[in-house]
């Protein structure tokens, strides 16, 4: 009682304390005689919304305020709902279990195991049990114990709480504040009640209070149970009443019957019975035929309904489905109308085809990180492994130069030769998480502190960027290098001092520039993907709130607020010509924008599942995207539809040969496809170069046939024709890596520069030398 008299206390000067629990109450002795204290107003509220300190202190678990085995459910809720005196009662609750019991109420160990939502859950919709229940289910020796300390027996012990006691405590845990005491004196005085013999106030809720609330937990199990019992209802009152009719009916024609037999006379006007009971029955066949067509008409109007709720949430899946239901079996009535059609148009799109394709191919990781295990390399030819890297891992990475690829692991960072897939090194103290500059002087990887830049030509450390460990998905989607190679954006993943905001550093030298943090919008996790305009001069920034931010880079002002998505943004992506920026979606949409107004031009619906991926092509006129559901889809940028549905890949994807073909992967298979129509092309060489293609910059198609072009990191060059028994031709071009390649316009030339910018130009056909062009000691990417 002098704790509620101290926190009515603090009430009344405005005062809510947010953070009650056993290590906040002290007890002193003064003058002999012990005397409890509550400390630590560290996250304390002022009622009247003024600041009690000059900076934020505050406890935390995850985004929570407060200890979440003692906090009340509305300061657990994230719904905006501010909080009163009242959630301190509950604490207060809490505290007074926990002495009848020596137990919170629940379990703080299994709270903090269950996540987030699995907290909020607990809090909003779980009962705790009473105190003497708690106390009848702890074993003997464990009761014996709670007795002994509170130096009484085990069965007295539970007969003292039971009551009274229970129905306090469990006022004071409703779950609804508005049937909790209004004060802390209030439960003081309904303590005093209990230990001078009077009644409390304190009652135990009524029954219809505790169904409903059962009926709130369980809204859907109780609506599907009523439209149910409704449904058997009517059936059974409809075959009740048909019986009924059929044995009058029955039982006149026996009657007509004796009535012929007893009197012939009489043999007309019974005959004359008989078919009115006859016409009786029918009736009543009709009726209830009546009363089944209604029943499905009702059915149907509820299902549409449902249905274009679905469509509304994006969700085309669960829409499909209901529709699908709406078929008649043979012999029903067709109740679908002009509603059935026009949803179902709008759950089709614009697709115009599907494609399966059974290929084995190469391994990649899906985005949701769950592929773990060996590294594996399959030869696509003869769907046999070619090579297993006996290592775990997240992420992939391979070097512009297709040299090396880096595998990266929560043991940490492993670069392998892609030509002998031997492991060249192993970087040490680094984690999950790496990722090559588009120069290929840089790899940047997960440290236990945040991210480490390598040197990849020392392979020495280049400097850390502090910001606590990245999480898998971060360490894929949430890092950006500059197009010009001076910056690194980093996610700042350390929710306690930056929580949901970006981090810029200047390359070479990792020095932070401190005034340059973009964020605030994700409510406190970082952001989810990332990505830099063509020019440099936007960074636009994805967040799992649904929200895209734009930025100018140079003065860190905010540009514009993209906010069509309701879902997380999984990927920002830019066309090539800086016109158009796609976003995609766990809310299952894609949204195109003018990458100069940041006007939204046309949201994409046709996936069922999240959209995890997308990719557009070089000449901007495609889109291609990947969602969950383990299919690809093909869009038109001009019309902004649905082209092509391509079923089995969607996490890797790219585009060759200025878009005339379209290369993607999923976590086993790597396909070749010719985005006009979505025929599959057959590229029958080693998965290893399959995937090197996919990322290497130095490769195009040849305009006339179907011959990809290769520039390898030992200065060779490999020209592979899609057959089916394709065999590469390999010549020596250039004494460094080859940094570009391409051909003309007509095929009948092939221009190479190395990684020091001598460019030749070749005979393809017969493989010898032009022209050689000066050296201009700079890395050309592009020819």
């Amino acid at each position: 009682m002098q704790v509620c008299s101290a926190i009515q206390h603090a009430h009344q000067k405005g005062i809510i304390h947010r953070d009650l629990k056993p290590s906040n109450v002290l007890v002193t002795i003064i003058d002999g005689v012990p005397v409890p204290k509550v400390i630590d107003f560290g996250i304390a509220k002022a009622t009247n919304q003024q600041s009690l300190t000059d900076k934020t202190l505050f406890t935390a678990f995850e985004q929570f305020i407060g200890t979440p085995a003692y906090m009340s459910p509305e300061q657990a809720e994230i719904s905006g709902v501010d909080i009163d005196t009242r959630s301190d009662i509950y604490s207060l609750g809490v505290l007074l279990y926990e002495l009848l019991t020596s137990q919170p109420p629940f379990d703080a160990v299994a709270l903090a195991r269950s996540g987030l939502d699995g907290i909020r859950r607990t809090l909003r919709d779980q009962e705790p049990p009473r105190p003497s229940t708690r106390l009848n289910t702890l074993a003997q020796a464990e009761l014996t114990t709670v007795a002994r300390a509170r130096h009484t027996e085990a069965p007295k012990l539970v007969h003292l709480v039971r009551g009274d006691l229970d129905w306090v405590v469990m006022k004071c845990l409703e779950k609804d504040r508005a049937r909790r005491y209004e004060t802390a004196n209030a439960l003081a005085a309904d303590i005093q009640r209990h230990l001078t013999n009077e009644p409390v106030v304190a009652r135990p809720p009524s029954a219809a209070y505790r169904f409903s609330r059962l009926v709130r937990r369980n809204k859907l199990a109780f609506a599907a149970a009523g439209a149910i019992a409704g449904a058997l209802l009517v059936g059974l009152v409809a075959a009740a009443w048909q019986a009924v009719r059929a044995t009058n009916a029955e039982q006149k024609a026996r009657l007509a019957a004796q009535a012929e037999r007893q009197m012939a006379q009489h043999f007309e006007s019974e005959s004359k019975r008989a078919v009115r009971a006859e016409a009786d029955a029918q009736a009543t066949a009709l009726v209830a035929k009546d009363a089944w067509a209604i029943a499905r008409r009702n059915a149907y109007a509820a299902e549409i309904n449902v249905a274009f709720q679905a469509l509304s949430e994006n969700n085309l899946g669960r829409a499909r489905d209901l529709l699908d239901r709406q078929r008649p079996n043979t012999g029903e009535e067709d109740l679908r109308g002009f509603e059935w059609r026009h949803l179902w148009q709008l759950c089709q799109g614009d697709e115009l085809a599907t494609f399966q394709d059974d290929a084995e191919h190469g391994a990649a990781f899906s985005p949701d990180g769950k592929t773990g295990g060996k590294i594996i390399v399959r030869d696509s030819a003869a769907r046999q492994v070619v090579a297993t890297l006996d290592k775990s891992a997240t992420s992939l990475s391979f070097s512009p130069s297709a040299k090396l690829l880096a595998s990266g692991h929560d043991s940490g960072v492993t670069l392998w030769d892609t030509e002998t897939w031997h492991e060249v090194r192993s970087l040490p103290d680094t984690t999950h998480g790496c990722r090559f500059s588009p120069d290929g002087r840089w790899l940047l990887t997960g440290v236990a502190e945040g991210w480490r830049l390598w040197n990849t030509q020392t392979w020495k450390p280049a400097g850390d960027c502090p910001g606590g460990p990245p999480s898998r998905w971060h360490a894929r989607n949430a890092v950006a290098f500059s197009p010009d190679g001076q910056f690194l954006v980093t996610s700042a993943w350390e929710v306690f001092e930056i929580g949901d905001h970006l981090r810029v550093w200047r390359l070479p030298g990792l020095e932070e520039l401190p005034a340059i943090r973009f964020g605030g919008f994700g409510g406190g996790i970082p952001p989810s993907s990332v990505a830099f305009s063509v020019d440099g001069k936007h960074l636009m920034v994805g967040y799992w709130t649904g929200k895209i931010v734009v930025w100018d880079f140079a003065t860190r002002k905010i540009v514009a607020t993209l906010d069509e998505h309701t879902g997380s943004v999984t990927a920002v992506t830019v066309a090539a010509d800086g016109k158009t920026l796609a976003t995609t979606s766990a809310d299952r949409t894609i949204n195109v924008w003018d990458a100069a107004t940041f006007q939204h031009l046309a949201r994409l619906r046709g996936h069922v599942g999240e959209v995890w991926s997308g990719a557009i092509s070089p000449d901007g006129r495609l889109m291609v995207s990947g969602s969950a559901e383990g299919t690809t889809k093909l869009w038109s940028m001009d019309t902004r539809h649905t082209d092509t549905v391509l079923n089995g890949a969607g996490v890797m994807l790219g585009f060759l040969g200025g878009g005339r073909q379209l290369v993607s992967a999923s976590t086993n298979s790597v396909f070749v496809w010719t985005p006009e129509g979505g025929a599959r092309v057959d590229f029958r060489v080693p998965t290893n170069l399959a995937t090197i293609i996919l990322y290497n910059k130095s490769y195009d198609l040849k305009p006339d046939e179907p011959i990809y072009s290769l520039g390898r990191g030992d200065g060779s060059i490999e020209l592979w024709p899609l057959t089916a028994d394709a065999k590469a031709t390999v010549w020596p071009a250039h004494a460094e890596g080859v940094g570009a390649i391409a051909f003309s316009a007509d095929g009948k030339r092939l221009a190479t520069s190395s990684t020091k910018g001598e460019v030749k130009v070749w005979d393809p056909a017969t493989r010898r030398e032009l022209v050689r062009i000066k050296p201009t000691d700079r890395h050309l990417i592009c020819l």
